[in-house]
């Protein structure tokens, strides 16, 4: 969401108690004051939500306008209905060149899949377009103006990776546990406003903390809410 009232209602929806972890990683005097992790996310993490752009009603999630990951997460939230809303059955999703609309990767899905990890040949730098298909075979996302995301130019990957490894490596010999270590490369993406990878990040971590998990689902949602609209499949 663009307002950052909204993302703090995400973080007002339940107590925030991990320990503040400041990026860069610094010796900070006054440590009793600091921001928990999760808040700091919740201040600048809103990004702003795209149209629709489907023959149903919601958004893909993410990839977002621009990505740093060739290894996407694409996340959706498509409804149909009006008086009895519920989700739309994804059978396949495929990612295609945006100038040539040439195939570079298609997955079947299960028909409750509400989101795929990108397994083909690592995305070279450039702008690609992602196609959803239902269960009956016909397309989801907008066949004119399907959904695109551009992965950013080489020289700033390496950029970013070099600030990633420095993270980890800094937050590793403090011991710091893997949701910590993934919430720091958050604020890190969320500040180069990469807020697609940002997102990623948190929603990759294995085991996550019970607070996490809602930070996941509420800022998922709430970045499709504006968007939706109910349709007839």
């Amino acid at each position: 969401m663009s307002s950052l009232k909204a993302w703090l209602s995400v973080l007002s929806a339940f107590g925030v108690t991990l320990s503040p972890l400041p990026i860069p990683v610094t010796a900070i005097a006054n440590q009793a004051t600091q921001k928990s992790t999760l808040e700091k996310l919740a201040d600048i993490f809103r990004p702003t939500p795209r149209p629709s752009r489907s023959r149903g009603g919601g958004c893909l999630v993410t990839p977002g306008e621009k990505l740093w990951s060739d290894r996407p997460v694409f996340i959706w939230d498509f409804k149909v209905g009006k008086t009895e809303v519920r989700p739309i059955a994804v059978s396949k999703i495929e990612v295609q060149t945006a100038d040539d609309q040439r195939l570079v990767w298609s997955q079947a899905l299960t028909p409750t899949s509400q989101s795929a990890l990108y397994q083909g040949e690592p995305l070279q730098p450039g702008q690609y377009k992602v196609i959803l298909y239902s269960l009956g075979g016909s397309i989801i996302t907008d066949q004119q103006l399907p959904p695109r995301f551009t992965l950013i130019e080489e020289a700033k990957r390496q950029q970013i990776q070099a600030g990633l490894t420095q993270i980890e490596k800094q937050l590793r010999i403090k011991k710091a546990s893997v949701e910590a270590i993934a919430l720091e490369k958050a604020i890190y993406f969320s500040e180069e406003e990469l807020w697609s990878d940002a997102l990623q990040t948190i929603y990759s971590v294995p085991n996550p903390s019970a607070e996490l998990h809602q930070f996941v689902q509420e800022a998922t949602q709430k970045m499709c809410e504006e968007s939706k609209v109910a349709v007839t499949p």
